[in-house]
């Protein structure tokens, strides 16, 4: 008989944040390691925020080739933008407004490190297993 495993209902987030080389120069380390210097950015404003609101947002920042195709009209680079995408989820035993408005804050302060004039932050409800 199997070990039964119950979830627990929380949140989580995604955000998206693009890399536009023509803000950074193509030689720049934002555009040769995006990734990297994204989590580095993500790791201050997290720790950041921590200071100002005892929350700490951990996350997952990811996004080898991952790319954003918007109308080049608007200033899509043909073939798309590099994204670095983050996510994270909410630990149960945090107050999920305050959870909210403190992945809010951390990707308003990731989004003004990089200069960036916007960010998307989508929430959803999960299921979380956390064995």
């Amino acid at each position: 008989m199997g070990e039964e495993y119950t979830g627990i209902l929380t949140e989580k987030f995604v955000a998206v944040v693009g890399i536009d080389p023509r803000l950074y120069g193509t030689n720049s380390s934002v555009t040769s390691n995006p990734v990297r210097v994204v989590a580095g950015k993500w790791q201050e404003a997290a720790k950041e925020i921590f200071n100002d609101q005892k929350i700490y947002i951990s996350a997952v920042v990811s996004g080898k080739d991952d790319r954003i195709v918007y109308d080049t009209a608007m200033g899509c680079p043909v073939g798309g933008e590099h994204v670095v995408q983050i996510r994270g989820t909410r630990n149960p035993e945090i107050d999920k407004d305050n959870w909210k408005k403190a992945v809010l804050d951390v990707v308003k302060r990731v989004k003004d490190k990089l200069d960036q004039s916007t960010v998307a932050v989508e929430f959803f409800k999960v299921e979380l297993f956390y064995k």
